[in-house]
């Protein structure tokens, strides 16, 4: 039987620039497409149960950022599938040549919804300001500067070591593991410990240079070759919360507060508390900063909570089976279906 390892991510986000999306990127890596023509209770509820029927080593599941328990899509890299909603399709484009398509339409049941504030973008954004703020401060702290450029030095040696054959290709995905929404900051996986994964989790405040760290060292991963996932920050895209490296089984996280992971025994846990402490000279201010950090953000969450999907109407597995069977008739999965 293949071992599977199903990965969780979201391909939105609503950050301090607006809603933020990595889809149209997503749909265009699948040469095959399944598109559910479905409301998102039913596309949500026929992909949950579709994916246990899948056999392919990597699956990737996509839940929408105004309700995380969903999902709205489901690619398979190595075969190049993606079973999606039709929401997805109006960031293809034009389908390129031999890129394939089928739907599978199933009746609605409405879901009823409430707009995004404009408001909620507006804190968000004075979030992202406070957290400038202290990175300016922060950059001030010689001995944390220096552990960065210490870290980051080791890490790119580490990828150095394990650089991929001359000629192969590097691909790049984008995507965000964390997001708020309006049950309040979410992570997808908080807890993933994949057999085989290697964890380099990183320990520190907001705003302590530990995104910017990643940026770069994702800079360095993608010129060697080295086929990669970029996870951005939920808040600001702009930066990396997340680096994870499939061809190396390795995940280097910003293992900061909202979207930290329990460390376990076999992790490498680097903590830049210990270099804070040797510099006292701006705690006051920082703690003032960081308070304003975490009030914007909590106005943003009370702007963003009437928001949240109330289904009108449930969905019956017995409705869903008609739907369910003919997903699986489908040409397009016959290669990657369980016997």
């Amino acid at each position: 039987m293949v071992e599977i390892h199903t990965i969780p991510l979201f391909a939105e986000a609503y950050t301090a620039y607006g809603k933020h999306t990595f889809y149209r990127e997503w749909i265009r890596h699948a040469d095959q497409l399944v598109v559910i023509d479905a409301d998102d209770v039913a596309t949500s509820a026929l992909l949950q149960a579709v994916i246990p029927l899948l056999s392919t080593p990597v699956i990737w599941t996509f839940a929408p950022a105004y309700n995380p328990q969903w999902l709205s899509g489901v690619l398979l890299p190595i075969d190049r599938i993606a079973i999606v909603s039709h929401a997805w399709l109006s960031y293809l484009g034009r389908q390129r040549p031999g890129q394939l398509c089928d739907f599978v339409s199933i009746p609605r049941y409405s879901p009823k919804s409430h707009p995004i504030s404009r408001h909620v973008y507006r804190h968000l954004f004075m979030a992202k300001e406070h957290l400038i703020d202290l990175e300016n401060l922060y950059r001030t702290m010689p001995a944390l500067s220096h552990r960065l450029q210490s870290l980051e030095k080791m890490l790119v040696r580490e990828l150095t070591r394990n650089r991929v054959p001359p000629g192969t290709g590097s691909r790049v995905y984008h995507a965000f593991r964390s997001t708020l929404t309006p049950y309040g900051p979410f992570v997808l996986n908080q807890g993933y410990t994949a057999d085989g994964i290697r964890r380099t989790l990183i320990m520190g405040p907001p705003g302590s240079g530990i995104k910017q760290l990643l940026k770069r060292v994702g800079s360095h991963a993608t010129y060697q070759g080295h086929q990669i996932i970029l996870l951005h920050c939920g808040l600001d895209p702009i930066q990396i919360d997340h680096i994870y490296l499939p061809d190396l089984s390795w995940i280097i996280s910003n293992n900061t507060a909202p979207h930290c992971m329990s460390p376990m025994p076999q992790d490498n846990v680097i903590n830049l508390y210990h270099d804070l402490e040797k510099d006292l000279t701006y705690h006051a201010k920082i703690e003032k900063i960081y308070y304003l950090y975490t009030q914007a953000y909590q106005h943003a969450w009370d702007e963003l909570w009437p928001a949240r999907i109330v289904p009108n109407g449930q969905v019956d597995s017995s409705t869903l089976g008609p739907w369910i069977d003919k997903v699986l008739t489908l040409g397009t999965l016959h290669p990657v279906l369980r016997i």
